[in-house]
């Protein structure tokens, strides 16, 4: 059991981690676009590319504090277990949401569409967990 619970807990931090530098994509693209803005150069099309950054940003960051909600000792707790599978979902429709968002100006859906696989396969191995302490 033991086993299966630092594969769990590996597994999340590894999706943060790739969460983050999905992160530190998004905030390098705003960066950039604010550069613009500030000379006066970003056009229209910059400024709602913006809006969606930033709202894939926030969403992104959600991610990843629900994320690391799977760390924490807790998962030894059946009903910790229930309420961390729930929050893996939570994490998988808020990333399809921020990937479809994002589809549309083509950057970083990709990065983010590959993090749901991972994602997915946490909260089966999650799921599996669940079961075995049933």
């Amino acid at each position: 059991m033991a086993n299966t619970h630092q594969i769990i807990v590996d597994s999340a931090e590894q999706q943060i981690a790739d969460l983050e530098t999905v992160e530190a994509d998004i905030v390098a693209r705003v960066s950039e676009i604010k550069e613009k803005k500030r000379k006066g150069k970003a056009s229209s099309d910059d400024l709602k590319r913006l809006a969606d950054l930033k709202a894939a940003h926030t969403s992104v960051l959600k991610a990843v504090e629900d994320l690391a909600v799977v760390t924490m000792k807790a998962l030894d707790q059946s009903d910790e277990l229930a309420r961390i599978i729930s929050v893996i979902a939570g994490v998988v429709t808020n990333l399809k949401g921020t990937a479809q968002r994002i589809a549309r100006i083509g950057e970083i859906a990709e990065k983010i569409g590959n993090l749901l696989g991972g994602v997915s396969e946490l909260s089966k191995n999650i799921a599996a967990l669940k079961k075995d302490k049933a």
